[in-house]
């Protein structure tokens, strides 16, 4: 085979620098370089923990404190430890709150409300519970999907809390202005919901598989008037049926003062009320219509007062 042969000319013009694509990895390479190198020698991690630290505790009325933190590079994330939540951040609602394990990563953009979203991880109760919050100007918000959590749990981190078993799928958004709720709403449903034997005002009572559950709690922008649009408890085959609907006037401040207007109808079983002696005759005082009992919930959150309608 004959050799192939260059002139002078077509030799001068062969391009011996690197391609284009090939220089932008390159100038990639470094710019990566460059920015670990100055996160490896200036002490970027302890300025970070410190502002987070300050920030965190520095709400007098809700001084969040944690143990350890840590990085996650790829992909980028904060991982807190021991988080210590105290009862004054839920005006004593719940109790004093330890959560083993924050994990908080960049989630995008959201544009309702507009600002960064965070992909955070929280395990509590011995389960890990998966939302996002978005922080924007002035505002941030917490969105919870369809999460399943154990009742019994949940109920637990009430500071009086009533027996629930069971499993709920939980999804929440709301939004919070200058430290309190601006808007949002709140939903549980369970398949599986468990009213154990519980001692209630000297009565003690029967354990019941109730089955179903299906709460929508929404919280109008601005207003204080939270609105529980849907309370359904039990379904035919429950040996006790509820329904419910009403506001809640809620007092920002102290959510324990807060006042009801809410109207339950309740339905026990016949099995129930032979099982259940005295239910009768505590029921015997509401109206009684198509088999339910009219109850409505009057005075404050933490004192309901009882009436009929």
């Amino acid at each position: 085979m004959e050799a192939t042969e260059f002139s002078k000319d077509e030799l001068s013009h062969v391009d011996y620098g690197l391609s284009q694509v090939f220089r932008f990895k390159w100038l990639l390479l470094f710019i990566f370089l460059l920015t670990l190198g100055f996160a490896l020698t200036y002490p970027v991690n302890e300025k970070i923990e410190t502002g987070l630290r300050t920030a965190l505790s520095s709400n007098r009325k809700c001084p969040i404190y944690f143990g350890d933190l840590s990085y996650n590079w790829f992909p980028p994330a904060i991982n807190l430890t021991q988080i210590n939540l105290p009862a004054s951040c839920s005006d004593k609602t719940l109790k004093d709150l330890e959560i083993p394990k924050v994990t908080a990563g960049f989630g995008g953009i959201s544009f309702s409300p507009f600002g960064l979203v965070s992909s955070v991880d929280i395990y509590l109760l011995k389960q890990p519970i998966s939302a996002k919050i978005v922080v924007g100007i002035g505002n941030f918000a917490l969105k919870i999907d369809r999460n399943l959590v154990n009742l019994t749990g949940l109920m637990s981190l009430l500071q009086e809390p009533y027996k629930i078993a069971g499993d709920a799928e939980l999804s929440t958004r709301i939004v919070f202005e200058n430290q309190t709720i601006h808007e949002g709403d709140i939903r549980l449903q369970s398949e599986n919901l468990i009213l154990p034997s519980q001692n209630i005002k000297g009565f003690e009572t029967p354990s019941l598989n109730v089955n179903t559950l299906d709460l929508i709690l929404e919280i109008p922008e601005g207003d204080n008037n939270y609105n529980l649009r849907k309370l359904t408890v039990g379904n035919a085959d429950s040996p006790l049926r509820v329904n419910g609907s009403g506001t809640i006037k809620a007092d920002p401040q102290n959510f324990n003062n807060s006042d009801l207007d809410i109207r339950l109808e309740l339905a026990p079983s016949r099995s129930l009320l032979d099982q259940f002696l005295i239910l009768e005759s505590l029921l015997s005082p509401y109206n009684l219509k198509d088999g339910f009992y009219r109850i409505k919930l009057g005075g404050k959150l933490s004192r309901p007062s009882p009436s009929s309608f």
